[in-house]
């Protein structure tokens, strides 16, 4: 887009060199270039409402991935917080304590 604001402007400066030496299609050209500026224009909002709703859809589905993991790991902490086993010795117990 950017490569193309500087060649729109370019067109601009060509235009309006044309419209200042009284060119016959004077009106023709100033009027393609303001119809080419409007275009540019709708395009640059376009892109940047797609850009707007790719990083939203983005965010989302990192959300859900992060939610999606952290739901697991306390579904693991539930079930270990669950657990009868108590260990087999005291150290296993210690062990079994900290991963809470």
């Amino acid at each position: 887009m950017d490569s193309y604001n500087g060649l729109v402007k370019e067109m601009g400066h060509m235009a309006q060199a044309m419209v200042n030496a009284k060119h016959p299609d004077s009106k023709v050209i100033n009027n393609k270039h303001e119809a080419i500026v409007q275009q540019m224009k709708n395009l640059k909002q376009a892109a940047n409402e797609r850009r707007r709703k790719l990083m939203e859809t983005m965010q989302r589905h990192e959300y859900f991935l992060e939610a999606d993991e952290f739901e697991k790991w306390i579904d693991d902490q539930l079930q270990t917080a669950k657990s009868d086993d108590y260990g087999q010795d005291y150290e296993h117990l210690l062990v079994s304590s900290l991963q809470l």
